[in-house]
């Protein structure tokens, strides 16, 4: 299967999801449908990351090899990467994503730019900022930029710290 394959594949899967998110949301409103997307997204990243890490011997990932893992996961979802800071205390990396299933899906289920970003940051973000810290603690994830709309990009940032190597 091509990226474009598995891109159409994906978005139309999610796109499924999304048109019954949008219902939660009209039916309960945001902030419950926000709650319950977290909730499942960090009990899924805790799962992966529990699931990558026995199948690597159980060990804490070391620095690189976290960011590696990260860099691994963000390609087959479209980023695109790039280490801006990599020495034996400190990785930085930046994923950048300019075609994105789940914003294609969400937009197609007819939700506003504003609404897939809380989305975005309840689900998407709160699931690889779990996923990392089983992998290693003192690993973060978070948003640096949404997209504006279709046409943009997101930007996200791996920021891995330890004394350790």
């Amino acid at each position: 299967m091509t990226n474009e394959e598995a891109f159409e594949v994906a978005k139309t899967v999610y796109t499924q999801f999304y048109a019954y998110v949008k219902e939660v949301i009209e039916e309960f409103g945001m902030e419950p449908a926000l709650k319950l997307l977290t909730k499942t997204n960090v009990a899924s990243g805790l799962e992966l990351g529990k699931q990558i890490k026995e199948q690597s011997g159980g060990e804490k990932f070391m620095v690189q090899n976290t960011a590696r893992k990260v860099i691994e996961i963000a390609k087959g979802i479209g980023g695109i990467d790039i280490i801006v800071e990599d020495t034996p205390e400190k990785v930085v990396t930046n994923t950048a994503c300019d075609k994105c299933p789940n914003y294609a899906a969400a937009h197609a289920a007819g939700m506003d730019n504003e609404t897939i970003k809380a989305m975005c940051l309840a689900g998407s973000l709160q699931f690889f900022d779990t996923l990392v810290k089983q992998l290693n603690p003192d690993l973060s994830y978070q948003s640096k930029k949404f997209r504006s709309g279709t046409d943009d990009f997101c930007l996200e940032q791996t920021v891995l710290t330890t004394t350790q190597n």
